[in-house]
């Protein structure tokens, strides 16, 4: 299919149109009448004094420290007695000779079943079939 003869539809032209106008609207909003209540918007500069030094009063002294209580210690608890019973001792273990047995051989591998391929057909050895005339 071939699209180059196709004329351009007027309905493109005027979407591109009505875009492009909506840019300039959209910077000259930007460029007027944003700017100037961005400058109205800012706050005045600060004024600043140097103040004289106050003098502050004296503090009161900090209360004294509460009295401390003499505190009893703890009555002494002894600890439990804990008897543990010891194992027995176990008897010596004594070393006992085995004998080696030898693994018998492993059997031979089963024989291959013979490999089988499927038939090949030659496709330029074969005649072309007989067609009805046109």
């Amino acid at each position: 299919m071939d699209f180059s003869g196709k004329p351009q539809g007027t309905r493109r032209v005027t979407a591109i149109g009505a875009v492009i106008v909506f840019h300039i609207l959209l910077l000259y909003a930007l460029v007027s009448g944003l700017a100037r209540k961005a400058i109205e918007v800012l706050p005045a500069p600060f004024e600043t004094q140097i103040l004289d030094e106050q003098r502050a009063e004296e503090e009161p002294p900090p209360p004294p420290p509460p009295p401390q209580l003499d505190i009893p210690p703890p009555p002494f608890i002894p600890p439990p007695e804990i008897n543990i019973a010891t194992p027995p001792p176990s008897s010596a273990n004594t070393i006992t000779t085995q004998s080696v047995v030898a693994t018998p051989p492993a059997p031979p591998p089963p024989k291959a079943a013979p490999v089988s391929r499927p038939p090949v057909v030659k496709a330029n050895a074969c005649r072309q079939p007989e067609y009805p005339p046109v």
